[in-house]
This record gives structure tokens, sequence and C-alpha cells, in this order.
């Protein structure tokens, strides 16, 4: 919640691929590309991952009427994190 607060920060999450002068990034995060099955409206973030412990997971973001979503999802499979964050997305702002 807090490195949302950074401009920078926002800019590089939320892009598919984020370059500058000394990096690119590619962001494997399915929930902003919108020809994935697994596009999300309003997605803006954050980061994907994976390790042999925690699985695969995913931090996500969405805002949506100007309200923003944050979800942290561990110990999920390739396929399931994608629908275990939207799920929870979904959930957070049905109680806003």
């Amino acid at each position: 919640q807090e490195a949302m607060q950074s401009e920078i920060f926002q800019q590089v999450v939320n892009q598919e691929v984020y370059q500058d002068e000394e990096v690119t990034f590619h962001n494997t995060n399915l929930l902003l590309d919108a020809d994935s099955p697994y596009y999300y409206e309003g997605a803006n973030g954050i980061k994907t991952g994976y390790t042999d412990r925690a699985g695969r997971c995913l931090v996500s973001s969405a805002t949506r009427n100007g309200e923003t979503v944050i979800t942290i999802v561990f110990l999920s499979t390739e396929e399931d994190v994608w629908s275990d964050s939207t799920a929870l997305l979904d959930y957070g702002f049905n109680q806003l």
C-alpha cells in the first residue's frame, strides 16, 4: 500500500513493459493484459512471484470508482493465481 503512493512505482507496476535509459522490465501480471483471458478491469499492478515454498504468488491492485483494493495470494498454482486474485479483488470491491 505504501509503495503504491509513489508515482514512479505506479508507473513501473502498471505497464506490460517499462523501459527507461537503464533498464527494461517485462511485467508478467496477466491482470494488466487486455488480450489475456485473465484481464481485470481497473487492474494497475503489482507483482507476480514464485518460490518452491510459497508457490505462485501475486500482489495485485485495482482501482474502480476512485477506490483501490490490494490483494495478496500465496500458495497458488500457475492457473489459479489469476482466479484467486480476481475473486479477492471482487470481494474487496463488493465490501466498499
